[in-house]
């Protein structure tokens, strides 16, 4: 901070070259550069947006040489943030894309001059997609994980590719060989066909992605690869999903990394079809056959786990009398899923028909597989009330409740709502779930429990049976953690990232949107750090480059900073303070 008289003389000599009346008594200025994250060079026409209580202008342009200025701001916290095409969204404070952004807590008639803003290039990656006979693949699509938002990219006359956009990191690309079986008499009626959450159109028989095996359609979905058309003897070909380079599984492939700016090339992916097979039978239900009804077939890796990022292999729907056939299914080990109807983000209506869901084990050879009968059960039931302690007025519209299966299934999360009466009650497919809840008025939730029995931050096991008395408290003292890092020199570090996590590893592993018992803070401008509303128990508090932000999580980077770090206990509405210092993180 500087003092006001100083502010337009500064402002001028780095370059701002604004000229603006004096402030008004009570009011600051706040003022930096847009800056090249990787040359630092300056970054002209950025626009820059400034977040906070004053009644500023919210928006300016960064100047020619990449300078900013808002002034007449008032007194408060405040967050800096700019963009410009072609590069990724960047807020003061940052030092790599991923790293959590920093306040500026500006105090009456001060003015805030360094507020640098880093941003940094999107990078691309871009190759060929070809058959076994080095021929391109035409109009097929090219994924990546993890997902990124944006159109689908789908490969050119010359079988060529270019993710684009892409934020620096490490990702999987991969091209994912999907296909359906619809009854002829399905096609025939033109009718949509619910693939996983997809829909798409079962075009007319002839269609160049549709390929007619006796009284059965073999669809190719969602712009995977074409179909083959079968042998004389009967057997079809199809393409497996591959990952880069020529994986069959994920835990095979080889990650493309890229940095800023970074346009990758050459991540070719070539695609060998193999002999398919035939997977068929009848899916029951409760009270008989279930007709028009999606069967999904979900593969295992050689180590037994799914490979469910959303899509299935192979999937077919059931005709008038229940029976299905699934076409060109590769051989390997599956999971046949279904869940009928599919579950809403929100959850199942009240009123609406009972869910019914299925998830066998089978395994898929040579030969077809023929006359299996899959039965769907009526899915269990979650229902579940919030209480609210002490006199606080949190109104039922104001929580956000989040239900997040750990395990691979036919959804991941579900939000359901709270009624007049703070009740929710939802179908839910069998599996291990982590539940929690969030008001967004400021206040926080304390403890999650089923029949008197402590789930918070836990994985809640929900086998067949309903579960009907889950309990959710808010509103109650939280525990904190607060405290100060410094440097080995005993300087404030600005730079560090404070991580709180459970000493017991079983909650290490598993990615979950908000773990509770994993959770981390980007130090303040001043030093200082808080975290809120951690479950009690014993904990793990150490600090971490900035620059390890991103993949903290990272049981074998929780490992090594177990080994260093200050090991404390919260009980319920404890606040603790725990001052740090930071150190070189090193992963074994």
């Amino acid at each position: 901070m500087r003092p006001l008289s100083q502010a337009f003389c500064v402002l001028a000599l780095s370059g701002a070259q604004v000229i603006t009346p004096p402030p008004s008594p009570g009011r600051g200025v706040i003022a930096g550069t847009v800056v090249d994250g990787v040359s630092g060079r300056p970054i002209a026409d950025a626009v820059v947006t400034l977040t906070g209580p004053g009644d500023v202008a919210p928006r300016v342009m960064a100047s020619p040489e990449g300078s900013f200025v808002f002034t007449n701001v008032p007194g408060g916290r405040y967050q800096l943030t700019a963009e410009k095409f072609g590069y990724v969204r960047g807020s003061f404070g940052r030092t790599h894309p991923s790293a959590s952004p920093l306040s500026i807590d500006l105090a009456a008639d001060e003015q805030f001059i360094d507020g640098s803003i880093a941003l940094w290039k999107f990078a691309s990656i871009s190759g060929r997609v070809v058959d076994e006979y080095g021929e391109p693949l035409v109009g097929v699509a090219v994924e990546m994980l993890p997902t990124q938002s944006g159109p689908v990219v789908t490969t050119d006359d010359r079988g060529a590719y270019r993710l684009f956009t892409l934020r620096p990191g490490s990702y999987i690309v991969m091209v994912a060989a999907r296909v359906t079986t619809v009854p002829i008499e399905a096609v025939r009626e033109r009718s949509d066909v619910g693939l996983g959450g997809a829909a798409v159109s079962a075009t007319a028989l002839g269609d160049p992605w549709n390929v007619q095996v006796g009284d059965s359609a073999l669809i190719s979905s969602n712009r995977s690869p074409i179909p083959l058309a079968p042998r004389a003897d009967g057997r079809l070909l199809v393409y497996e999903t591959t990952f880069y380079p020529a994986a069959r599984s994920r835990s095979q492939a080889q990650a493309v990394s890229v940095v800023a700016g970074e346009e990758r090339t050459g991540v070719d992916i070539q695609l060998r079809p193999v002999p398919a097979s035939t997977v068929s039978g009848r899916l029951m239900g409760p009270d008989g056959p279930l007709a028009r009804t999606t069967v999904r077939l979900v593969r295992a890796d050689a180590s037994g786990a799914l490979e469910d990022f959303g899509y299935e292999t192979a999937s077919a729907q059931t005709d008038a009398n229940g029976g299905f056939t699934a076409l060109g299914v590769p051989a390997g080990a599956y999971s046949i899923r279904v869940l009928a109807p599919q579950i809403a983000g929100t959850g199942t209506r009240p009123g609406a028909p009972p869910a019914l869901w299925a998830n066998d084990a089978i395994t898929v050879g040579g030969a077809d597989t023929t006359d299996l009968v899959v039965r769907a059960r009526i899915a269990p039931r979650l229902t579940a009330r919030v209480v609210v302690k002490g006199d606080r007025v949190l109104p039922p519209e104001s929580f956000e409740l989040i239900v997040q299966a750990i395990d691979p299934g036919p959804f991941r999360v579900v939000n359901p709502r709270l009624d007049r009466e703070y009740r929710f009650s939802t179908q839910i497919a069998p599996g291990r779930y982590l539940i929690a809840a969030y008001p967004s008025t400021g206040s926080w939730c304390t403890s999650v429990s089923v029949a008197g029995v402590d789930f918070t931050g836990e994985p809640l096991t929900i086998a067949e049976a309903d579960v009907p008395d889950l309990m959710i408290e808010c509103g109650g003292e939280p525990t904190r953690l607060t405290g100060t890092v410094r440097n080995a020199r005993g300087d404030i570090d600005t730079r560090a990232t404070v991580v709180a996590f459970s000493v017991d590893i079983r909650h290490w592993a598993g990615a979950v949107s908000q773990p509770q018992r994993l959770v981390n803070a980007r130090v303040s401008a001043s030093g200082t750090f808080a975290l809120a509303n951690l479950p009690p128990g014993e904990y793990f508090v150490s600090t971490i480059p900035d620059e390890t932000s991103p993949s903290w999580q990272d049981p074998a980077v929780l490992a090594a900073l177990s080994r260093s770090a200050t090991r404390v206990t919260l009980k319920a509405g404890e606040t603790r303070v725990v001052n740090l210092r930071s150190g070189t993180l090193r992963v074994q």
